[in-house]
């Protein structure tokens, strides 16, 4: 039971302070309104003073939004100016890179028809020489065929040898002369 007793006084006191708190409340607020009373012509005064800073700061926020504007602007042009400046200066460039691969092809094609004519002056040259060379072989062979038949007539035939042979025979040489 002390326990609860205990818990009662607490809330009587807290209850107690409560209404102490709220009689200073309004005891406080009546004070106030006094003292607004007797200290208005001031307030008023500030007030209008405060609601004339308002309005010229106002207006130099309106003046710095519209330069800020303003800048912002001219720093789209500039970087619009800048862009067109360099597409164009891309352009020329693609321009000029499309004019040297055109000539670069042209000396490509110029190099690859002269490298052409001189292979083939060289396959001629060589298919000349080649012709040539079948002539000096042809020539050859035919000088050939002339001095060996002069040498075939000194030649043994099959009749000569069978006569040689027998006389050979018929006389036999020593190999070694003692």
């Amino acid at each position: 039971m002390s326990a609860a007793l205990h818990r009662l006084r607490q809330g009587r006191c807290q209850l107690l302070s409560l209404v102490q708190w709220h009689q200073a409340q309004a005891c406080g607020a009546q004070q106030l309104q006094q003292r607004d009373f007797a200290a208005q012509a001031p307030d008023v005064q500030f007030a209008r003073e405060r609601k004339g800073f308002e309005n010229e700061l106002s207006k130099l926020r309106k003046q710095w939004a519209d330069k800020r504007l303003a800048e912002e602007a001219v720093a789209t042009a500039a970087a619009a100016k800048a862009k067109a400046a360099i597409e164009a200066k891309r352009a020329r460039r693609m321009q000029q890179d499309i004019a040297t691969k055109e000539r670069r092809k042209e000396a490509y094609q110029i190099a690859q028809a002269a490298e052409l004519e001189l292979r083939t002056a060289a396959k001629a040259e060589r298919l000349k020489r080649a012709e040539l060379r079948a002539e000096v072989l042809d020539v050859a062979r035919e000088e050939r065929r002339r001095r060996l038949l002069r040498l075939s007539c000194k030649w043994v035939t099959p009749q000569a040898l069978d006569e040689r042979i027998q006389e050979a025979l018929d006389n036999p040489l020593p190999l070694h002369a003692e």
